[in-house]
């Protein structure tokens, strides 16, 4: 699977959708909420350039909106496409933090 053909899919499924709402319009959006991406270094579904590239929008918007601690990119080493115990912990820490009664 490659981005010629995710982009045929969603053409087919939801037009429109990688152009003005992809991950560098969208990830902006979220600031000043919490958010954390995860994402393995090796993921060929979810290449890290793609996820670099959205994460560096989101720094921005949360930088303006004052918020650089609230937004978090957790990047696994030597990850493909698979959510691993040190990512489940990362979840569980930003969940523990950000969701506190």
């Amino acid at each position: 699977m490659d981005a010629p053909f995710v982009r045929t899919f969603y053409d087919r499924v939801v037009p429109g959708i990688y152009g003005e709402f992809d991950g560098p319009m969208m990830l902006p959006l979220i600031a000043p909420r919490p958010l954390l991406v995860i994402n393995g270094d090796q993921d060929a579904l979810t290449p890290l350039a793609g996820v670099q590239e959205s994460a560096a929008a989101a720094e921005r918007a949360y930088r303006l909106a004052q918020a650089q601690e609230r937004f978090e990119l957790f990047v696994e080493p030597d990850t493909g496409h698979a959510f691993t115990r040190h990512a489940q912990e990362a979840t569980i820490d930003w969940f523990v933090r950000w969701l506190k009664p």
